[in-house]
C-alpha cells in the first residue's frame, strides 16, 4: 500500500506535470485519508502539525503510522463545551510525542519557524476566511517537498474550504495536487 501510494505520487508529479499546464483540477486517489501515514512514513517525514485536532483521532492515525513522529496539536478548544474534546484528545495521545498548543492557529504561527515541518494537516474552522488564512499561512510552516493537506474537502452548509483550496492551487500554480475519494475528503499537494 506505501509503495503503491509513493508511486501515484511519483507518477504523477512526472508525467502529468507537462501535460496539466494551466490545468488546476484535482487528481482523485482510491484512497482515503488514514493514506497519509503510511506516505509519511516513505517520505521519511517525522515533524507535523494538526491544526484543528478536535478529539485528536486522526492525529492518532498519523502517530501510529509514523513511529517517533514530533506532532503539534493546535487547537484553541475555546468553548467550555469543548472541554470533554480536548480531555479526550490528551487522553488519546498521552503515549505519543504530542504537544499539544491550546491557541488559535493564527496565534500559534509565531510559534513556528518557516519551512520547519515536514506536513502540515489543516482542519480548523472550515469558513472560507479562515481556511484561506490557515492554507496560506501554514503553508509557510512547510518545507519544500512538505506536504499540505486540508480536509473536508466538500460542501456542505457555511463552508468554504472547497474554495479556499480551489484558490490556493489556482493562483499558486499548484499543479499537481490530489484529492482522496471519501465522503469527507482530503485535498493535498506536494509544496513546491
Amino acid at each position: 500500500m506505501v509503495d503503491e501510494d509513493y508511486t501515484i505520487l511519483n507518477v504523477c508529479n512526472k508525467s502529468l506535470r507537462s501535460i496539466r499546464v494551466g490545468y488546476t483540477l484535482p487528481i482523485p486517489l482510491k484512497r482515503d485519508r488514514t493514506s497519509l501515514g503510511p506516505l509519511f512514513v516513505k517520505l521519511g517525514f517525522k515533524r507535523g502539525a494538526e491544526i484543528g485536532v478536535y478529539k485528536g483521532e486522526f492525529s492518532k492515525v498519523l502517530c501510529d503510522a509514523i513511529s517517533g513522529l514530533e506532532l503539534y496539536c493546535i487547537d484553541c478548544y475555546e468553548r467550555p463545551r469543548y472541554a470533554r474534546r480536548e480531555k479526550l484528545a490528551h487522553t488519546t495521545l498521552l503515549p505519543y510525542n504530542a504537544t499539544f498548543i491550546k491557541k488559535f492557529s493564527m496565534d500559534a504561527l509565531a510559534d513556528f519557524a518557516d519551512g520547519s515541518l515536514d506536513f502540515v494537516y489543516i482542519d480548523a474552522a472550515h469558513d472560507f476566511d479562515n481556511a484561506c488564512m490557515d492554507i496560506i499561512c501554514w503553508s509557510r510552516k512547510v518545507k519544500p517537498k512538505g506536504i499540505v493537506a486540508c480536509h473536508d474537502y466538500y460542501y456542505f452548509t457555511n463552508s468554504g474550504v472547497v474554495k479556499a483550496v480551489d484558490a490556493y492551487t489556482h493562483c499558486h500554480h499548484i499543479d499537481p495536487w490530489y484529492v482522496t475519494t471519501e465522503v469527507t475528503a482530503t485535498a493535498f499537494w506536494v509544496k513546491p
